[in-house]
């Protein structure tokens, strides 16, 4: 067995309060959707679907996947960051939101 140190990447995420569901659903561009049969609000990930529930941040991978997380881990993982430059051009000195890679 080896030991990996995950990298530091910058992640796009949306907090789940129990009633934004119309950001969630365009910050997802539409992977994410109320199941109107059982009545679970879901998202579309690379693994299949999964509930999400109040509290789930929804983050945005850096392949524009989509992923629920659970709000503890995510304080655990992430912190905020703030000016972070593009990758759209990176000679580009403007301070900007940070856009994930979008093959």
């Amino acid at each position: 067995m080896a030991l990996y140190r995950k990298k530091p990447v910058v992640i796009e995420a949306i907090q789940f309060d129990g009633q934004n569901y119309d950001e969630i659903i365009e910050f997802t561009e539409k992977n994410a959707y109320v199941d109107t049969e059982n009545l679970e609000f879901m998202v579309k990930t690379l693994e299949g679907r999964h509930i999400i529930t109040k509290g789930d941040y929804i983050i945005r991978g850096i392949v524009n996947e989509f992923y629920p997380c659970k709000p503890h881990v995510f304080v655990e993982t992430y912190e905020k960051v703030d000016n972070v430059k593009t990758d759209l051009n990176p000679h580009d000195t403007n301070e900007r939101a940070y856009r994930p890679y979008r093959p």
